[in-house]
């Protein structure tokens, strides 16, 4: 059987080896450390001192007699090491102020030349150019400035060379070809013209000519060599189109005159028609009105409302007298309002505008629809009035549905007067 003091002696044992083991390993990471600091990249010791500082934090306890001189030893080659790092971007920071000076000097350089430049001259401007350059290569000479401010500096520097050279760039291309400017621009004006001469968009075509024409008194002169020239071919293309609408509309006047005439007769015609007592013949006759009054062409603007107001009044007297039916009597309206609407010069748009007055309807119906159906739902109808109530009810619902369904039929035939 073991005793007590052989254990205790095999435990010292085994303690003093890992001290004396540890206090060989924390000696090689001192010599490492003391060589690293021999390097002169400072990535490689910025980097090596803290891989050298975790992995001494990792070894265990050393003897205890030689801790303080090991700790010392360690502490002070790895502060050699932070002191180095130090000073190079103490260094670093001190030439980058440096550098932020000179540029600064340099900036002001260029900023005072751009601000006093009174080059007149291909020489004057030459003189200026050179010492512009010899300022860039100074630039191109000197290090980085501090970080806050490099970037800054550098676009201050560039905008300040940008606006020497933008405003020789200006000053050559004056002097190389002052006219070329207008030339180009009022070129592109002749083209868009001779483009528009043959159109026959009236209006909007004479206002964009007219926007051209005066782009062209705005743009200045193209000089004598191009000026008159370009000038004869816009104003023969402005013409070409001016003379062409003019013509249009005397024959468009003259045919709309004539128009009137026919329209003019034919509402008196209308006013007058005696009634046969046939009441299928005399429909038949008013049917054939609506399709005269959509053949007989347009008229001016000026004079379509006033003829298709005594138009629809006279068919409807007549319409009247035939005590038709409200169904039949609405489909005949609304065939000769689409009729009339077709006729108009602006045909397209009151089509158009006539489609959403009639979508506009069958929203409010359906709503209306919908909140007596609801109500509907909300009330007792089980006593006597609350019965009639709902009959009531019933009936404007029934209604709103015939109207819903009249007002769809008329939406789809408007829909395909569009297409």
């Amino acid at each position: 059987m073991t005793s007590s003091s052989t254990i205790s002696g095999s435990y010292k044992e085994l303690r003093d080896h890992d001290l004396r083991k540890n206090t060989a390993l924390k000696q090689a990471l001192i010599s490492d450390v003391e060589s690293l600091s021999q390097k002169d990249s400072i990535k490689e010791l910025e980097h090596g001192v803290k891989e050298y500082q975790e992995k001494w934090h990792q070894v265990g306890p050393v003897v205890k007699e030689e801790w303080e001189a090991l700790r010392d030893r360690f502490s002070t080659a790895t502060r050699v090491i932070y002191d180095k790092i130090h000073e190079h971007y103490k260094a670093r920071r001190s030439e980058h102020e440096t550098n932020l000076q000179a540029k600064q000097a340099l900036l002001e350089k260029v900023t005072t030349l751009t601000g006093e430049m009174v080059a007149k001259n291909a020489k004057e401007w030459k003189v200026l150019t050179d010492q512009v350059l010899e300022i860039q290569n100074a630039w191109k000479a000197i290090g980085f400035a501090t970080k806050k401010d490099n970037e800054r500096i550098w676009k201050e520097f560039r905008n300040a060379c940008n606006v020497f050279f933008d405003a020789k760039k200006a000053h050559f291309d004056t002097l190389r070809d002052q006219y070329k400017e207008v030339r180009d621009r009022k070129q592109a004006l002749l083209d868009e013209a001779i483009k528009l001469k043959d159109s026959t968009e009236w209006r909007n075509t004479a206002d964009r000519l007219k926007r051209l024409q005066q782009q062209w008194k705005e743009a200045g002169s193209a000089g004598p060599r191009d000026e008159n020239k370009l000038w004869n071919r816009f104003r023969e293309a402005c013409d070409a189109f001016f003379l062409a609408r003019k013509t249009t509309f005397e024959k468009q006047d003259a045919e709309q005159d004539e128009n009137a005439k026919l329209k003019e007769a034919m509402i008196v015609e209308i006013e007058g028609m005696q009634l046969s007592g046939n009441r299928t013949n005399d429909i038949e006759a008013l049917k054939a009105f609506s399709l005269r009054w959509m053949n007989s062409g347009r008229v001016s603007p000026r004079l379509y409302d006033g003829f298709s107001a005594r138009y629809h009044a006279a068919l409807d007297k007549q319409y009247g007298q035939l005590k038709m039916e409200g169904d039949e009597r609405r489909r005949m309206q609304f065939k000769d309002r689409v009729d009339d609407l077709k006729s108009a010069p602006d045909g397209k748009e009151r089509i158009e505008k006539e489609s959403r007055f009639v979508k506009r309807k069958m929203e409010e119906i359906e709503t209306e629809k919908r909140n007596m159906e609801r109500n509907l739902g909300m009330f007792n109808f089980k006593s006597k009035s609350g019965e009639a109530m709902k009959i009531e009810f019933e009936k404007k619902i029934e209604k709103l549905e015939k109207d819903m369904d009249r007002l769809k039929v008329q939406h789809q035939e408007l829909l395909k007067e569009l297409r």
